[in-house]
C-alpha cells in the first residue's frame, strides 16, 4: 500500500467510526471494510483496518474502544456530545432572527457531526417552518458586513424593515438610509441587536436596530464615532441589565415593594441578584432597588406588576399609571 492510500484508509476508517459507531453500537474490521466498500468503492484489508485504528488511537489520540467478546470497536469522542449537540440543535431552532432555510442547513451542520443514530432524534428538524421567524434571508450577512465595519473603524449604512397595516413590508421613513457607527452585536430576548450611535443631537447618543430589520446593508464611506468619545468606561454587562428590553431612553433608580415572595425568582431573572438590593422594612414591608431602563421597566411590570408596587421614583409612577389606565379604557364600555 503507497503513502497516500495508506493515509486515505485511515481517513476512510475514522469516517466510518465516527458515522455508524458510538458506545452502544461497534463494527467488527470486516463490517468496516464492507462499509469503506459500499461508502468509497474502494477495498482494504482488514490488517489496513486494524493498523489504521492503531494509528487514530496511538498518534491522534482519538478515543477508538473494543467491545467485548470481539464485537468490533466503536468511537466514543466527538466533537459535541449528545447533549451539547442537541442544545446547540435547540438553539437554532428556537432562534426567530434566523430564516427557516438558514436554520435547517446549519442545523444539518452541526447534525454532521453525529453518528446515523443520534441522527435520528432530530426528525423535528422539519418543522423549522412552525414558529415566527424572520423574511430576510440576509442576516448572517448583515452580520458580516457589521463586523467589517467594525474592523474597519466605520460605520454602516441601510434601511430598516418596517410593515404597513396589511402586513405588507416596507422600509421606514420611505427608504432613508440610516448611518450609525456600530459598537456591539447584542443577542436579547432570542433577537440579535445592534448598538450603535448617530451622535446628532436629535437622537439619543446609544440606540439599537434589530440585525434581522436591516436591509440593503453595506459599509458605509463615513467614519465611525469610538464610543469613548461620549461614553468613558463604558460597560457592555450594565448596559444589558439597565436595558433589559434594549429600548431606548432614561436609566432611573427603581425601589419596589414585594408583595408576592414567590415573584421574586423573576426580579432576580430579569434584573440579576447581584445588582438589586434587598431589604425589609421596620414596618414588614419588602424592598427591591436597582435601576433600569424606563421603557424597558414600565413594560416588565405589565408583565409582573400584579406581584409589586412601585414606591420610587415619583415620575415613573404617573407613567405606570397612565399606561395602565390608557390600556383598561380601550376596554371600557359605556353605560
Amino acid at each position: 500500500m503507497t503513502s497516500g492510500s495508506k493515509k486515505g484508509s485511515i481517513l476512510m476508517v475514522l469516517k466510518v467510526l465516527e458515522k455508524y459507531t458510538d458506545e452502544e453500537h461497534f463494527l467488527t474490521q470486516g463490517e468496516i471494510c464492507e462499509k469503506i466498500k459500499n461508502e468509497y468503492g474502494l477495498e482494504i484489508e482488514r490488517k489496513s483496518v486494524g493498523s489504521s485504528i492503531e494509528i487514530l488511537t496511538n498518534d491522534f489520540g482519538y478515543d477508538i474502544n473494543k467491545g467485548s467478546s470481539n464485537s468490533g470497536f466503536a468511537l466514543f469522542s466527538r466533537t459535541f456530545d449528545r447533549t451539547e449537540t442537541k442544545y446547540i440543535v435547540d438553539s437554532i431552532f428556537s432562534s426567530k432572527v434566523i430564516p427557516s432555510k438558514q436554520a435547517k442547513e446549519l442545523a444539518g451542520k452541526v447534525m454532521s457531526l453525529s453518528n446515523e443514530y443520534e441522527k435520528r432524534n432530530y426528525n423535528y428538524i422539519m418543522k423549522a417552518d412552525d414558529i415566527g421567524r424572520t423574511s430576510n434571508p440576509n442576516f448572517f450577512y448583515n452580520i458580516d458586513i457589521i463586523h467589517e465595519a467594525m474592523e474597519l473603524g466605520k460605520r454602516v449604512e441601510f434601511k430598516y424593515i418596517d410593515y404597513d397595516f396589511n402586513g405588507k413590508e416596507t422600509t421606514r421613513k420611505n427608504d432613508y438610509n440610516y448611518h450609525v457607527s456600530p459598537y456591539y452585536l447584542v443577542n436579547s430576548q432570542g433577537r440579535y441587536y445592534l448598538l450603535c450611535s448617530y451622535r446628532t443631537s436629535k437622537y439619543p447618543k446609544l440606540t439599537v436596530y434589530k440585525v434581522d430589520l436591516m436591509k440593503d446593508i453595506k459599509v458605509s464611506d463615513w467614519e465611525a464615532t469610538p464610543i469613548s468619545s461620549f461614553k468613558k468606561d463604558f460597560s457592555l454587562t450594565e448596559y444589558l441589565n439597565e436595558h433589559i428590553y434594549l429600548f431606548g431612553g432614561d436609566v432611573v433608580n427603581v425601589e419596589l415593594e414585594i408583595e408576592n415572595e414567590s415573584a421574586v425568582v423573576y426580579l432576580i431573572e430579569h434584573f440579576g441578584k447581584k445588582r438589586i438590593t434587598f431589604k425589609t422594612l421596620p414596618t414588614g414591608e419588602h424592598i427591591a432597588k436597582f435601576k433600569c431602563n424606563e421603557t424597558a421597566f414600565l413594560y416588565w411590570m405589565m408583565q409582573y406588576g400584579v406581584n409589586f408596587k412601585l414606591r420610587e421614583p415619583e415620575s415613573l409612577i404617573e407613567k405606570l399609571k397612565k399606561l395602565a389606565n390608557d390600556t383598561i379604557a380601550k376596554y371600557e364600555i359605556a353605560i
